[in-house]
């Protein structure tokens, strides 16, 4: 439903998705790396990285709604939209790091 509109982001809303996107996939392949070999230090690299994920969500999230209140037209066209995938990729981030947890035979939340 929402895709149908065929709305375009803002140019610095679609860099920001890209930005914490290109986060996850780097935290992805450290998680990816540390599963075939077992390297805690790697294990607990990712789960630092995802202190620096959940900060630039936020960041982001802040920086969504400051255009907002600005009244910029493709933010409010995208706004749902652009929440709800900076809350799947901190998700995904998320579910990522459950990797390393493994790997450290800790439990998290």
């Amino acid at each position: 439903k929402k895709i149908r509109g065929h709305h375009v982001f803002s140019a610095e809303g679609w860099a920001e998705i890209a930005a914490l996107h290109a986060m996850v996939v780097d935290n992805l392949e450290l998680a990816m790396s540390t599963l075939a070999s077992g390297d805690r230090e790697v294990a607990d690299k990712v789960i630092r990285h995802k202190a620096n994920v959940n900060v630039l969500e936020r960041r982001l999230r802040q920086q969504h709604i400051a255009r907002l209140h600005a009244g910029l037209r493709e933010s409010i066209d995208t706004s749902s939209i652009h929440l709800d995938v900076l809350a799947a990729l901190k998700r995904a981030n998320s579910l990522v790091t459950g990797i390393a947890y493994a790997v450290l035979g800790q439990h998290h939340d």
